[in-house]
């Protein structure tokens, strides 16, 4: 179940990192991802502070390589 969850946290970074790939439309696609990716870290982790670090991470400018998914991923699993 780690593994998979570790995989989904890749793909939700991964995604959140293409916007770049498409020039001009990175910030529109942002916009529209940034809740997404939140409420997918918190389905996934029930992490409501990581959650709300997506959220800002992907709105911000500049912040997208931060993988914040990936990073809540070692967070979660290594807490204890």
């Amino acid at each position: 179940m780690e593994l998979l969850k570790l995989g989904a946290s890749i793909v939700i970074d991964v995604v959140g990192m293409a916007s770049y790939l498409i020039p001009g439309l990175a910030e529109l696609s942002d916009m529209i991802y940034a809740p997404v990716s939140a409420v997918l870290i918190y389905a996934l982790y029930g992490e409501a502070v990581f959650s709300v670090i997506g959220f800002v991470e992907e709105l911000s400018i500049g912040f997208d390589w931060i993988p914040t998914a990936t990073l809540t991923w070692v967070y979660v699993s290594f807490k204890d």
